[in-house]
């Protein structure tokens, strides 16, 4: 499990996983979901400004150029037993 999801878990903001393909579904708790409705905003306020002054053209390739480097990562990464 990432080590991310561990935190998530043992500070009781998520009490489930669920993977489907490449994607992880994460169950939260009532104390996640308090967290989540503050902290979103701020995630999507951090992104607009990181992103300030790029085109919508060029945020889309870089989107892509690192969702292919996290998947190609991913993939010759060893996995744990």
């Amino acid at each position: 499990m990432p080590r991310l999801l561990e935190t998530l878990r043992d500070v009781r903001v998520s009490h489930g996983l669920r993977h489907f393909r490449k994607n992880v579904y994460v169950y939260l708790t009532r104390k996640g979901r308090a967290l989540e409705a503050k902290l979103v905003p701020l995630a999507e306020e951090v992104n607009r400004i990181a992103v300030r002054g790029a085109s919508a053209a060029d945020v889309a390739a870089t989107r892509r150029t690192l969702l292919a480097v996290i998947d190609n990562l991913s993939r010759s990464s060893p996995r744990k037993p």
